[in-house]
């Protein structure tokens, strides 16, 4: 009898795929992935079938293959995750734009603070302007804007479960 083929499946495509999970996980908790890219992830679970009878088929065969067929799971999935919501695959989350601006009124100095993670933020000098910050914002979700004080202005401008980009 042949011993060879009854050693159980031992493929490594299963604990290459747990610990892309874990990746993205992680690059959630740090603000790398949006909620927009886990939309993504969701609307992709059929890919995730697909890939497991690949690895049905090929990854009984040699665990090395079942670990090559893992690793470029995980890479093809991770990388759907961060290009989906820029090709409109995170939902029908409506973009919005906006200008958010302060004049610099009686300010003397100010604390300006942006947390725009998501996107791309491009900050320039404004010229021959009145204003203290004047924005222009393409974004999904909710925008943050409060400005704080008179003479030492604090503004802060941040998103919340938002894309953002800076014009």
């Amino acid at each position: 009898m042949d011993q060879k083929g009854r050693g159980g499946y031992r493929s490594l495509f299963w604990p290459v795929l747990l610990i892309g999970i874990g990746v993205i996980a992680l690059l959630f908790n740090l603000g790398a992935l949006s909620r927009e890219n886990i939309v993504v992830l969701f609307q992709l679970w059929p890919l995730l079938l697909i890939l497991i009878g690949i690895d049905v088929m090929f990854g009984r065969r040699a665990p090395a293959l079942g670990a090559l067929i893992g690793i470029g799971a995980v890479a093809l999935i991770i990388g759907l995750m961060l290009i989906g919501p820029s090709r409109g695959w995170g939902g029908d989350a409506e973009v919005k734009t906006d200008l958010f601006s302060e004049p610099i009124g009686e300010a003397t100095s100010a604390r300006v603070s942006l947390d725009l993670s998501s996107g791309p933020t491009e900050v320039t000098a404004l010229s021959d302007s009145n204003d203290l910050i004047d924005a222009e914002l393409n974004y999904t979700g909710k925008i943050k804007f409060d400005v704080r004080g008179d003479r030492e202005k604090t503004v802060s401008l941040s998103e919340s479960d938002t894309q953002v980009h800076l014009k």
